[in-house]
């Protein structure tokens, strides 16, 4: 291999994560905004039939994830952005990239409101949001300046650690097993209703065309994708049945499933708390969807706002999230009645648009990119 081809591997693979770590990426947004206040909100529609509406939900992901690999297998070290702006213009690709810098946004929004509730209910009911605004920001704007590549090897370090706690809260979880009241006892109309009023719970797999080129290629090991997603996939819905299985009609009751499926449990009393397992999981998944979230942020931005650097990007998402937690989205019920009727219509944008904008792509570009690297990955 000659030097110059060796500058531009190294220099491609400085700026990317490996494919391992990109399923990985996968694996904890499988968990995104899915674990906590999730299954008690849908019990209200759909009862223990919800289980149903996770396994239709998460289905759709795994669409999404077809698709982002066949544009990633056609467009090997491309942007999406690149491939969006060839076949549809500039313009059209700037506007959606701008109507996604809001969808990020709304998913930070979301998360940093359910993971606050969270740990107020658990550590300590009068702490401000401002304390855990201070808390989640830094992290937020590090994330950002230092890209992806460090997040990457982060989350491939914790990774092993992440779900030996989560096979551990189903573990204890299993000996609750009491009040199950069974399945398809839901009319389809509610059944529906339920299914869409959460939609935007789901579609997180779509952060995965925003950083398409920072991704490494390697050939024939597309399946990495999809184990770590199922692992991913299988460890919430096992948590989601674990909880609907102990708590069956009271589950509207209690608002943090992964707690409350080994909170109540009386066989394990001489321990201690072992719900910290629970928050000590939650603040991890937590840190690294922030992590991946903003990430994506901050590449929509770059895109939309060329001329501008990241800083400018970190700036304006610091005073739009300070913005909405404060004056918007400042409670539960006020981000519970947001999320079933107007965060819904955001998912569009996940499941309608990027899957239309990329068959349109891939159908009308037979040939893809020829990318001189690609015998070298």
């Amino acid at each position: 291999m000659n030097t110059k081809l060796k500058k531009g591997i190294n220099k491609i693979s400085e700026k990317t994560i490996s494919i391992r770590q990109a399923g990985i990426m996968l694996f904890f947004l499988s968990f995104s905004n899915k674990i906590l206040l999730l299954p008690s909100m849908l019990y209200n529609y759909a009862k223990t039939d919800s289980f149903f509406i996770y396994l239709i939900l998460f289905l759709l992901d795994i669409f999404l994830l077809f698709v982002f690999v066949f544009l990633k297998k056609r467009y090997i070290n491309k942007s999406f952005f690149d491939i969006f702006s060839k076949k549809f213009g500039i313009f059209i690709a700037k506007t959606i990239y701008f109507l996604f810098l809001i969808y990020f946004l709304t998913k930070i929004v979301l998360l940093f409101n359910v993971s606050f509730f969270y740990f107020r209910d658990q550590i300590y009911k009068s702490i401000s949001p401002y304390i855990y605004l201070i808390c989640i920001i830094p992290v937020l704007n590090h994330a950002m300046l230092i890209g992806l590549r460090p997040v990457g090897r982060s989350m491939e370090f914790f990774y092993n650690i992440i779900l030996f706690a989560v096979v551990l809260c189903v573990g204890i979880s299993f000996v609750n097993l009491n009040n199950f009241e069974g399945f398809f006892i839901t009319k389809i109309s509610d059944f529906s209703l339920g299914l869409f009023k959460h939609l935007f719970c789901f579609g997180d797999y779509v952060c995965m065309f925003f950083i398409m080129d920072k991704i490494q290629f390697k050939k024939n090991k597309e399946k990495i994708y999809f184990i770590y997603s199922a692992i991913g996939i299988l460890s919430v819905l096992a948590i989601v049945l674990m909880f609907y299985l102990i708590y069956g009609s009271t589950a509207f009751l209690h608002v943090n499933a992964i707690s409350d499926i080994i909170n109540f449990s009386n066989n394990y009393g001489e321990i201690g708390r072992l719900d910290i397992i629970s928050m000590l999981l939650v603040m991890f998944l937590t840190y690294f969807q922030l992590n991946i979230y903003g990430n994506c942020f901050s590449e929509c931005f770059s895109k939309v706002f060329n001329k501008l650097s990241t800083v400018y990007s970190v700036v304006s998402l610091d005073l739009a999230f300070l913005f909405c937690v404060i004056f918007i989205f400042n409670s539960l019920q006020t981000i519970s009645f947001s999320l079933r009727n107007i965060f819904p219509y955001l998912s569009i944008l996940s499941f309608v648009c990027i899957p239309i904008i990329s068959f349109v792509c891939l159908l009308s570009d037979k040939k893809g990119e020829k990318n001189r690297y690609e015998k070298n990955f």
